[in-house]
């Protein structure tokens, strides 16, 4: 079992650590990964994800002043990997979200400049090259971004004014906006799905639901 958290002080610092904490169902071993600069604004400094042949793959924002920068660790053979740093992310209420698809990532940059709201989607793929290509940009919040892959198409998908829109990708620019229309005006939010797959492999997915019991 592995276990990601990141350590804060609670004296106001701006300084964290993020930590592993492995269980061999015997022993726990805890691991230091990153010195990072923590951003206050900021939900989700990491994103963790574990393929078929237990490679681990760590994303994680740190504040370097002028921007914050995007990183990347793996964790192969109980090692982890010396820190990457990818690019870097200007702006305001940033976010970012992942997606891997066999040996190359996606990845959905959220961010806010002169009072505008942007999407950015950038593509990694396994020889390191980077290709970044606006999704949407709006005076309005782009609320909960996500990415999904359904029939071997890339899908933007995000919410607005409570509303769903989503755009999908044809392997050289988006598409134009498409408006979902759900039939009703309950508040949304993303949550984490789990699926069961086979006795050593759960699979999560992101969805929208309503808030309150019942699941959209």
């Amino acid at each position: 079992m592995n276990i990601f958290y990141l350590l804060v002080e609670n004296d106001g610092s701006d300084h964290g650590i993020l930590m592993h904490c492995r269980w061999s169902g015997k022993k726990i071993k805890f691991s230091n990964i990153q010195d990072i600069i923590v951003i206050p604004s900021l939900k989700d400094h990491y994103s963790v994800h574990v393929n078929n042949d237990y490679q681990i793959d760590l994303f994680f924002i740190t504040d370097e002043g002028d921007e914050v920068s995007l990183n990347y660790h793996s964790f192969e053979n109980y090692i982890w990997s010396p820190r990457k740093r990818l690019y870097g992310i200007q702006g305001k209420d940033i976010g970012f979200e992942v997606l891997i698809d066999k040996d190359d990532f996606h990845i959905l940059n959220k961010s806010k400049e002169n009072e505008m709201y942007f999407l950015d989607y950038v593509f990694l793929d396994s020889t390191g090259q980077i290709e970044e290509t606006r999704v949407c940009e709006s005076k309005k919040n782009l609320e909960y971004p996500m990415l999904a892959i359904e029939d071997d198409k890339l899908i933007c998908c995000w919410i607005k004014e409570n509303k769903v829109s989503f755009s999908i990708y044809d392997g050289e620019k988006w598409g134009d906006l498409i408006p979902f229309n759900r039939n009703n005006e309950l508040e949304l939010e993303l949550n984490n799905a789990f699926y069961y797959l086979n006795e050593q492999y759960i699979k999560e997915k992101k969805v929208y639901v309503t808030k309150g019991l019942d699941l959209y």
